[in-house]
């Protein structure tokens, strides 16, 4: 049903993010409802212009545009890891994946208060 994925630049890390045509349709609808502030156009212009629709081959791979690759980190011979993230996932260098896990973990005590005070 949903085999196009749409592959853009993350603005959460140094890394690529993966949303089903109809997720990253969605996404498209609400930047376009609003307003044309700053943030707005730095989104439409680092992210949404960097948009690279890919369809999975029959054992379900695809291949990262090389643009977007060198965004990511990923070198030919470098390990992957895809990050699931609910409605989207995530794909890192290896490297940055893990130098990003340390940050989160270093910070730990400070962002799990924030997710108990939401009630998660």
């Amino acid at each position: 049903e949903d085999a196009k994925l749409v592959l853009v630049k993350s603005t959460e890390g140094l890394c690529l993010q993966a949303f089903t045509e109809r997720d990253w349709e969605e996404r498209e609808d609400k930047i376009a409802a609003q307003d044309r502030t700053p943030a707005i156009l730095h989104l439409l212009r680092f992210q949404v212009a960097s948009a690279q629709r890919v369809e999975p081959d029959g054992h379900g791979r695809v291949v990262v545009p090389p643009s977007l690759r060198a965004h990511a980190g990923l070198a030919p011979s470098c390990e992957v890891v895809l990050a699931g993230q609910i409605r989207r996932f995530e794909i890192w260098a290896r490297e940055r994946w893990l130098a990003e896990m340390e940050k989160t973990e270093a910070t730990l005590p400070e962002w799990s208060a924030d997710l108990a005070r939401m009630g998660l």
